[in-house]
C-alpha cells in the first residue's frame, strides 16, 4: 500500500495561516532540514543554504494567509527551494561576471580621459557609499570591496 505524504502537513497549514507561531515552528522543524540538504546540493554551499532556507520560511511566515489554498505544501516548498537556488545561482553569476569585468577595467591601460571617467565614477561610487549610515557602509565595503560572503559578514 502506497501512502499518500502530500497531505501530511494538513492539520498544521492552517494553524499557521491563523498565526500559530508554534504550528509555524513545527513546520520549519518537520522541513527546513529537507530543504537545506535539496539546496546544498544545488548551490554547493551550506552558507548559501542556510541563508535561502531562511528567506524562503520567512516568505512562508509572510504570506501564510494563503497556505490553506495549498494542496501539496512538500511540492510548493521544493519548487519554492529550486526557483530561490536558481534566483541566486543566477544572481552571484551577474556579479561574478560585473566583477571580472570591473577588474578587467581597472587593469587596462587607459587612454587618459578615460581613467579620468573611470576615475570620476569611482569617486561617485565613494561619495554615495560615504553617504551611507556605518553598518550599511561596512557591509558594502565588505561586501564589494573585500569580496566577503553573506555567512562571513554576518559573523564580523
Amino acid at each position: 500500500m502506497k501512502i499518500d505524504h502530500s497531505n501530511i502537513e494538513e492539520p498544521l497549514l492552517p494553524l499557521v495561516s491563523q498565526g500559530s507561531q508554534s504550528a509555524f515552528g513545527e513546520l520549519f522543524r518537520k522541513y527546513s532540514w529537507l530543504v537545506h540538504r535539496f539546496l546544498y546540493e544545488h548551490t554547493d554551499s551550506a552558507p548559501l543554504a542556510d541563508d535561502l532556507v531562511q528567506d524562503i520560511f520567512t516568505r512562508i511566515w509572510v504570506a501564510r494567509e494563503s497556505l490553506t489554498s495549498i494542496k501539496n505544501f512538500r511540492a510548493f516548498l521544493f519548487v519554492m527551494a529550486r526557483n530561490h537556488a536558481f534566483n541566486e545561482i543566477k544572481k552571484r553569476v551577474r556579479e561574478r561576471k560585473r566583477n571580472t569585468e570591473w577588474v578587467a577595467t581597472l587593469s587596462l591601460g587607459k587612454n587618459a580621459e578615460e581613467r579620468q571617467e573611470l576615475d570620476a565614477r569611482l569617486d561617485l561610487i565613494d561619495e554615495a557609499v560615504a553617504l551611507l549610515p556605518d553598518q550599511q557602509r561596512k557591509v558594502w565595503i565588505m561586501s564589494r570591496r573585500k569580496g566577503m560572503k553573506h555567512s562571513e559578514i554576518a559573523l564580523e
